[in-house]
């Protein structure tokens, strides 16, 4: 398997896990709030992604 195609699957599990509970919560709640959750997911999880990423080494800044 190529990283291309990791990268597209990894993409279709995460739609298909998170997909529903985004659903959920526009019809629960409202469009805003759901975009409000997936954003502060964004934030939460892309700042772990790169504390790890420099706690690594990987990032040398």
């Amino acid at each position: 398997m190529s990283i291309l195609s990791i990268k597209s699957l990894v993409q279709r599990i995460m739609f298909i896990i998170l997909g529903p509970i985004y659903g959920w919560i526009t019809n629960a709640y409202s469009l805003s709030s759901a975009m409000m959750v997936a954003s502060g997911m964004l934030i939460v999880f892309g700042g772990l992604m790169l504390f790890k990423a420099r706690q690594s080494g990987a990032l040398s800044v």
